[in-house]
């Protein structure tokens, strides 16, 4: 995907990058404002790192209030925050509480 990455940034660097996806959590470029970074850039920097990515998912659960969906473990409502309304598609909201339950007493 780096190609057509490389291809797509010719013609527009920033659209380009704002319409990917990045990282271990799949943040839309898109986010970098809302998620108070400084320019896309500094977003994208953020994205070459593991601790960056968490910095970045962190920063979208806190920015759109998605927290307390965590804390009280409900799962659908943090996909559909998360994920968008589309979410049941790819069962998100099942995989997540498969995860947790896996998880949970290690």
């Amino acid at each position: 995907q780096y190609t057509r990455m490389g291809v797509a940034a010719s013609y527009d660097f920033n659209a380009a990058h704002e319409a990917t996806s990045w990282g271990a959590f799949q943040l839309m470029g898109m986010n970098w404002k809302a998620l108070r970074y400084a320019d896309l850039t500094q977003f994208l920097g953020c994205m070459e790192s593991a601790t960056g990515q968490l910095d970045g998912f962190v920063r979208f659960v806190k920015v759109n209030n998605l927290a307390g969906f965590l804390h009280d473990l409900k799962w659908a409502e943090f996909a559909g925050g998360y994920n968008g309304p589309g979410y049941t598609k790819n069962a998100y909201d099942v995989k997540i509480a498969a995860a947790y339950a896996r998880f949970r007493d290690t």
